[in-house]
C-alpha cells in the first residue's frame, strides 16, 4: 500500500504501478519542486517524481526529490534505474541510504509531497494504512 500526503489530502496508490501517471500529473498541476519518498526500493515511482519536478523546475529554480532506501541492494538497483532514466531523472533525486529515522534528521526542506512507500519491520513492527 502507498500513501500520497500532498497540500494536507492523502490518496491510496495501488501496488500495481497504475496509479503512477495520475501522480506525475498531480505532482505537475501542483507545482512541486520538493518531494520526499520513504521507501525507493528499486526508484520506479522515484522516477515519476523526478519527471514532475524536472517539469515543474525546467523553466528555472531547483527542485529534488529526496528518496530513502534503507536495503544496500535495492538502492544500487535504484541508481542504476535512475541513471538508465537519464539526466533529467537522475540530477533532481538525492538518495539517503539507512534507516529513515537517522538520515532524515539532516538537511530536511519544506517538503509538497510525501510518499509512504515502506513497510516498517523494525521495533514498531508492521504498520498497515486503511
Amino acid at each position: 500500500m502507498r500513501v500520497c500526503i500532498h497540500a494536507g489530502a492523502s490518496y491510496r496508490v495501488e501496488d500495481n504501478h497504475r496509479g503512477e501517471p495520475p501522480r506525475l500529473a498531480t505532482c505537475q498541476a501542483k507545482k512541486h519542486v520538493t518531494d520526499f519518498q520513504a521507501g525507493t526500493s528499486f526508484g520506479v515511482s522515484t522516477i515519476y517524481l523526478a519527471l514532475a519536478v524536472s517539469a515543474n523546475t525546467a523553466s528555472g529554480g531547483t527542485g529534488r526529490v529526496i528518496a530513502t532506501e534503507n536495503e544496500p541492494s535495492k538502492a544500487n538497483i535504484a541508481r542504476q534505474n535512475w541513471k538508465e532514466a537519464g539526466e533529467e531523472v537522475e540530477r533532481v533525486i538525492e538518495l539517503r541510504e539507512g534507516d529513515l529515522r537517522e538520515t532524515l534528521q539532516v538537511d530536511l526542506p519544506t517538503v509538497d509531497m510525501l510518499l509512504l512507500d515502506s513497510e516498517s519491520k523494525g521495533r514498531f513492527g508492521r504498520r498497515r494504512w486503511r
